[in-house]
């Protein structure tokens, strides 16, 4: 067994840690592929860049990154917390998903070429069943994710294409493109898909943008052969690079977050009205009660339960270096807001009432800049990556 194996599995020994507020820390867990712990003014070598739960609950699989070092894909047992096994990545990995009832654990980011690539492997056995790499006019995948019912799978690229892939087969080597949709078609600038997400039906998809786009596709559209155009934009936060989109599983709700200070917004689902924008804070120590603190929110999610939505992210070592600060043990809020289950149905006319009363903030806590969260599929429980290579497991509780 390694040595970094071993120095994995003590810390995840580490449970039942306390934390402020409504959310209790689990387990802190070492994704670090260096097994060490970042600073903040170093060349940023090593960060956990996303980590997702298998759809029965079993599992959590992460992917970390390192200039320094070979990136890692991780399976953890969602129970205990145990690391079951580790492979090497070479090359960007950016994003992670698993395939029915973990089946499959698919990794999506940059062949040796600069293309798009998928790597799958059976989760059982760690082995590499198929290795795809995508057609030269793509490029690194940032996003990739199931439809619920997983007979589709959508990706989202760096130059701005998303593809959709008919995965129904449940021999991975039998998977193929259905879909490629340009959505920017200038693979050069302010291109990146950055996440994409499915509506619990599998009927909608949703993509987030490097230009502040947010838009809807339906995938009967995807069935045809006619050309493929949203059918819907969640708009706010136009010219902003749009880090992360979630539809909550009761399909009522829309969130995303974005750099620039632009904080979260939530749309209604049907109507795409906006219903509350969650501002972020100026500067890291302002009081002026904003309910966001972060320059960049990197990730939004909701519970299982669609009554909560959780959002992190990062303050960038720019802003300490421009206004002389020197914060290496800077921490960024993990902010819990709560949906209100009484607010009236969306219509356009109750706008006004209808930011005040739907969404309200809970708590927060603090933890290392936060680049990633996902949901347990049954249980109010989270999962966050950050940019010291680390994994934090919560709970919620009210």
């Amino acid at each position: 067994m390694s040595s970094f194996l071993l120095g994995a599995c003590s810390i995840a020994a580490s449970k039942a840690l306390t934390s402020p507020g409504h959310l209790r820390l689990d387990a802190v867990l070492m994704g670090d592929p260096q097994g060490a712990v970042d600073t903040y003014f170093s060349d940023n070598s090593v960060a956990t860049e996303a980590v997702e739960f298998s759809p029965d609950g079993r599992y959590f699989a992460s992917v970390s990154k390192s200039k320094n070092a070979q990136a890692m894909l991780m399976l953890w047992n969602a129970q205990t917390h145990d690391l079951i096994w580790q492979k090497p990545l070479s090359g960007e990995t950016e994003c992670v998903s698993f395939y029915k009832n973990a089946e499959y654990v698919v990794t999506g980011g940059e062949a040796e070429n600069g293309a798009g690539e998928l790597r799958i492997y059976d989760t059982q056995s760690a082995s590499l069943i198929r290795r795809v790499s995508l057609p030269s006019y793509t490029k690194s995948i940032e996003g990739l994710r199931f439809a619920p019912n997983f007979k589709m799978l959508a990706t989202g690229d760096e130059a701005g294409r998303l593809l959709v892939w008919d995965s129904s087969n449940s021999d991975p080597n039998y998977w193929q493109i259905l879909k490629l949709i340009d959505v920017k078609n200038q693979p050069d600038a302010l291109a990146d898909l950055n996440q994409v997400d499915w509506t619990s039906d599998s009927r909608f998809l949703v993509t987030a943008e490097r230009d502040g786009d947010v838009h809807l596709y339906d995938t009967r559209q995807i069935s045809s052969s006619a050309y493929t155009v949203p059918i819907r934009k969640f708009t706010g936060f136009e010219g902003y690079s749009v880090k992360s989109v979630r539809i909550s599983p009761n399909q009522r709700y829309v969130a995303a977050g974005a750099g620039g200070m632009q904080g979260v917004r939530v749309w209604d689902f049907e109507t795409g009205i906006l219903i509350a924008h969650l501002e972020s804070e100026s500067t890291p120590t302002s009081d002026t009660n904003k309910p966001l603190n972060a320059e960049r929110i990197e990730t939004v999610v909701f519970s299982h339960d669609s009554r909560l939505l959780l959002a992190g992210g990062t303050w960038p070592s720019w802003w300490f270096l421009a206004n002389n600060q020197e914060n290496k043990a800077f921490e960024v809020p993990i902010s819990v807001f709560k949906l209100l289950p009484e607010a009236p149905n969306l219509k356009p006319e109750n706008i006004e009432s209808m930011e005040r009363i739907k969404v309200q903030k809970e708590s927060e806590v603090r933890a290392w800049r936060t680049e990633y969260l996902d949901r347990h599929p049954f249980q109010n429980r989270f999962v966050s990556g950050h940019d010291d290579g680390t994994i934090r497991l919560w709970e919620a509780r009210f």
